[in-house]
């Protein structure tokens, strides 16, 4: 067995944001910082519906670090090949006995941009190594509200590649605002975050997390109490493609949606930390994510683990789209 080779980390050149807009949205993201968005606008009302880190400035990542603890900044990462870290002496077939960093290989390095304009750009994750490459190519659309990111993953190497990707954009909470979930998916875990760690099975569906928590599907929006009420955890439910996953925010009268375009994409995890957890250990923070992954947990990708697999020559592409609508 070949073990995939990682190429050495640069110290990034000081590059310019790209942005994009159209007459519904503006875009930013930092290519030399993984290329993070760190701007998700609405031109009509002008709400920035990205979360930012109080505490933490945008900086260069290496690896091994610790996401959570040092460069959780906010804002929306790439994740792959893993979510959760792998520390070095674990056999991780192609991957290697090294270690993998905590939330991936891709976000602490510098991104290159190979094609962009007003409303695109195209952007490779190198250097990361010769044996695989990382697209994201993100558009908005000219006539709708909408902002596509299409992803391409080529193995160059000799083995099969299991892999985990996720998105991971953190969004701002406010009262009035509510999750909607289209239809009720399936729960295939939930993790609850609070002073201690605990994975607790959970069967059933959406509906029976909202049974539990009824607050979550309030139709008036979350209350201050709520945002604060210390309750964390992380869903994984399954959805299908095109499925809807969003947050309305009644007081900008607008409505997030995320769906994905399935290929590997099987999941969504919705991370909701109401004032429960910090990974810094300092004042616990009010964030959402809405993250559409390959995988229903954060194990690393190696087997028994269900994971993505890419055979050697083999390319994967799948899309997420992301609308800002009226309400």
């Amino acid at each position: 067995m070949t073990t995939f080779r990682f190429t050495p980390v640069q110290t990034p050149s000081v590059s310019d944001e790209v942005t994009l807009v159209s007459p519904a949205l503006r875009l930013r993201t930092v290519p030399q910082f993984g290329g993070k968005l760190t701007e998700l606008r609405s031109v009509r009302t002008g709400r920035e519906w990205l979360w930012r880190n109080p505490r933490h400035v945008l900086r260069q990542g290496k690896p091994f670090a610790n996401y959570v603890g040092e460069f959780d900044t906010g804002g929306w990462d790439e994740l792959f090949p893993t979510v959760a870290p792998v520390p070095a002496g674990v056999d991780m077939g192609p991957w290697g006995t090294g270690g993998l960093t905590d939330h991936g290989e891709v976000w602490y390095r510098s991104w290159q941009t190979t094609a962009s304009g007003v409303n695109h750009c195209a952007q490779v994750a190198a250097p990361l190594s010769d044996d695989f490459r990382f697209q994201r190519v993100t558009r908005l659309d000219q006539r709708r509200p909408i902002a596509t990111f299409s992803y391409e993953l080529e193995n160059l190497g000799s083995d099969e590649m299991p892999f985990v990707w996720a998105a991971h954009p953190l969004f701002r909470c406010e009262s009035g605002m509510s999750l909607e979930i289209e239809g009720n998916p399936k729960i295939e875990a939930v993790h609850y975050v609070g002073r201690r760690f605990e994975r607790t099975p959970v069967s059933g569906h959406w509906c029976d997390l909202v049974a539990r928590f009824p607050f979550l599907s309030s139709s008036v929006g979350w209350s201050h109490s709520d945002l604060s009420c210390g309750l964390t955890f992380k869903a994984f439910v399954r959805t299908e493609a095109g499925q809807s996953v969003g947050l309305v925010n009644r007081a900008s009268g607008e409505q997030l949606s995320i769906r994905h375009g399935g290929g590997p994409v099987t999941h969504t995890a919705i991370w909701l930390n109401f004032g429960g957890w910090s990974g810094d250990s300092g004042e616990r923070l009010c964030n959402i994510g809405i993250e559409p992954t390959t995988f229903p947990g954060d194990a690393p990708p190696q087997l028994p683990h269900p994971a993505a697999m890419l055979s050697p020559g083999e390319t994967r592409a799948w899309n997420l789209e992301l609308s800002i609508d009226s309400i």
